[in-house]
């Protein structure tokens, strides 16, 4: 079970990333990303969120 500080906002993830929302909604959307919604907003795994950083090359904010 995943706790609350392993789990991302969309907001948090684009913030990571250095994307926009948009963009990680589309990867999520596309299935690139995955997320599970908790109450009407998706959350990402800190880990599901490396990992997808990791295959498409993208250096995600350690903060």
């Amino acid at each position: 079970m995943s706790t609350l500080s392993e789990l991302l906002t969309v907001q948090e993830a684009a913030e990571k990333l250095d994307v926009s929302i948009s963009a990680v909604k589309s990867f999520i959307d596309r299935g690139y990303l995955p997320a599970k919604r908790y109450g009407g907003s998706s959350k990402i795994h800190i880990d599901d969120l490396q990992e997808f950083a990791t295959t498409f090359e993208l250096t995600p904010d350690s903060e």
